[in-house]
């Protein structure tokens, strides 16, 4: 067993499996996800002829195409195509006078255990009916890895359908976390915007306390003596609070401060 670089092929006769040329990866410009090629040589030495290849083979229905280029025999398996139809999950199966090829792909969206174990499946399959032609007489040995594939299969499937349903877990407590956030960010900018209509507000308050103390005590008794003098030695506390604009509990403090300085008498 060794293996070598990939060859191509070009189309040789042609069975009812279909015809083409080789299944070649998706070619497209757009940007293509990473595929995996693996391939493996099997250095046998076949002792019948093609046709009698090819015959045997042809009584496989899970063969997407048969066909012969001079004296090897091509199984192609497709299973996915890309948008352009190119073939995207294959695998390719070459009986060659010196040995078997196997070429197949492993897609971003398989289960790379479980592509194995189908690869290797498929081939003893073919080789229980085309082993004797390269001295390969798998008998009891054929059943026995069928079922130990077989096995083999059901725990990779396990393992992904694991994986599977842990990243559904995850991707749904993704969307729960991207709702709430989404909610929280509407409740902070409902919050923000709340906050500035209050800051503006403040400001608001603030320049207004600015203006009414603007008057300073010395303005202010000034004032008083003369509204009183103007009028008549009274005074109206809140008439003189709107004329000034100011608070009328500072006119009674300015008053206070008058009469406590002797400047005012109070008359009753």
């Amino acid at each position: 067993m060794a293996s070598e670089k990939e060859s191509k092929h070009a189309a040789g006769k042609e069975s009812k499996h279909g015809e083409g040329k080789e299944p070649k990866p998706a070619e497209s410009k757009a940007e293509k996800p990473a595929v995996d090629k693996t391939e493996l040589f099997l250095k046998l030495k076949r002792k019948s002829g093609a046709k009698k290849t090819h015959d045997t083979l042809s009584g496989l229905s899970f063969i997407t195409k048969l066909s012969t280029e001079d004296e090897s025999v091509i199984a192609e398996i497709v299973e996915t195509r890309d948008i352009n139809k190119n073939p995207y999950l294959y695998a390719i199966y070459k009986f060659e006078p010196e040995g078997i090829r196997v070429e197949y792909t492993i897609t971003p969206e398989s289960n790379p255990q479980q592509r194995n174990i189908d690869v290797c499946a498929n081939l003893l399959s073919m080789l229980s009916l085309e082993g004797e032609s390269y001295g390969l007489e798998l008998g009891p040995f054929y059943t026995f890895m069928q079922k130990a594939l077989k096995d083999a299969g059901k725990n990779a499937t396990t393992t992904y359908q694991q994986l599977l349903n842990r990243f559904n877990s995850l991707e749904k407590e993704n969307r729960d976390v991207s709702d709430k956030f989404k909610k929280m960010k509407t409740s902070h900018d409902e919050l923000n915007t709340s906050f500035l209509e209050l800051e503006k507000r403040l400001q608001v308050m603030k320049d207004r306390v600015q203006q009414l103390e603007a008057m300073t005590d010395s303005e202010l008794k000034e004032e008083l003596m003369r509204w009183i003098a103007e009028h008549d030695g009274y005074i109206k506390y809140s008439d003189f609070s709107k004329s000034f604009n100011i608070p009328q509990a500072r006119v009674e403090e300015g008053v206070n401060q008058l009469l406590k300085e002797g400047n005012l008498t109070r008359v009753e």
